[in-house]
């Protein structure tokens, strides 16, 4: 985390398409157009955070509870950007619909607060059902296919009292996500689970996705929990990694140049991003935790977090037992000592 990050300039880019988008929908449908400038606005005004490819922070198979539990962003509008470029094979066909690559990703988030409602009337039934508070994260993705930047037709709303137990009810759009994620192995086994509710935000997407759905708006629903999923994770990794103590941010500022250059442009102006970085008196250390078996094989430890008593901490990726005479494992390939 403390290695140089390229800035990317995300919400710039998508800032100028958004307003596209609106221009276009103004006349058809000013609700639309309306909901896309205030989503213009949070993009402008949050506080933005850069986040490595595919938002790898943590190991995600061991995210759970504990990382739930440091859900809080950091400032009440948070914008978290990360370029989206995976190995895995790209599945064009995901929920019985369609899917377009997107190798960009903005998470757009804000807490529930009294005084801030960015979109009159999307706070009122979910603070009635939880008044602890929670999170409201809208993905802007760029289609690739396409060349241009556009918003989920809806988004998530994480609860703070996120738990759900055995006898939970999940809504007919949770079934659907999870099955058509489970379908192409993007959930596997019994993944940890938590409460997430799925909320249409601008009205001619979610019009055109109930429509492409045969008119049913669950199953448009689940369409935008599967598209959310990814940004889900950007948001917990993230925020689960900025509660711990050994972590803190750098200010990467814009060139005032290129800043001129885009506003003669009448293009939207690069932005501030803080970038994650570790404490360098809090670097990672290999240690042997004692005991009388053989020593492991070197091995890549990815990023954890690690509870102590007083404190929460990160633990950085790092190659364990380094110099073992036993070998390296090296994903899943074996490399022989050196002879």
């Amino acid at each position: 985390m403390d290695d140089k990050i390229d800035i990317v300039n995300y919400a710039s880019d998508a800032i100028d398409d958004l307003i596209t988008f609106a221009k276009f929908w103004k006349t058809r449908d000013a609700a639309s157009a309306a909901v896309t400038m205030k989503l213009v606005e949070l993009l402008r005004t949050g506080i933005k955070f850069l986040l490595p490819n595919c938002a790898e922070i943590v190991d995600g198979a061991s995210l759970g509870e504990a990382h739930l539990e440091l859900m809080h962003l950091p400032y009440l509008v948070t914008i978290f950007e990360a370029p989206w470029v995976m190995e895995d094979e790209f599945e064009p066909m995901l929920n019985g619909s369609l899917q377009t690559r997107s190798t960009r990703r903005i998470a757009a988030c804000w807490d529930m607060a009294d005084k801030f409602e960015p979109f009159p009337g999307l706070h009122a039934p979910f603070r009635e059902r939880f008044p602890e508070g929670g999170t409201f994260i809208v993905s802007v993705y760029y289609l690739d296919q396409v060349g241009a930047w556009s918003p989920s037709c809806g988004g998530l709303f994480v609860p703070r009292d996120f738990r759900i137990d055995d006898n939970f009810e999940y809504l007919p759009a949770s079934i659907q996500a999870t099955e058509a994620m489970r379908a192409v192995g993007r959930a596997s086994g019994k993944p940890f689970r938590f409460r997430a509710e799925p909320f249409s935000l601008v009205n001619c997407l979610f019009a055109e996705a109930v429509a492409k759905f045969g008119g049913d708006p669950d199953m448009a629903l689940s369409q935008v929990l599967v598209d959310t999923h990814d940004e889900v994770q950007m948001v917990v990794q993230a925020c689960a990694v900025l509660n711990c103590a050994n972590v803190s941010t750098v200010d990467v500022r814009p060139s005032n140049a290129k800043n001129a250059m885009r506003a003669a442009k009448q293009k939207a102006p690069f932005f501030t991003y803080k970038v994650l970085q570790l404490k360098p008196d809090a670097a990672t250390r290999s240690t042997d935790a004692g005991g009388t078996h053989a020593s492991p094989r070197a091995h890549l430890r990815r990023g954890h977090i690690r509870r102590l008593p007083d404190r929460t901490v990160w633990v950085r990726a790092s190659l364990v037992n380094r110099g073992s005479p036993r070998g390296i494992v090296d994903k899943d390939y074996e490399i022989p000592p050196a002879v």
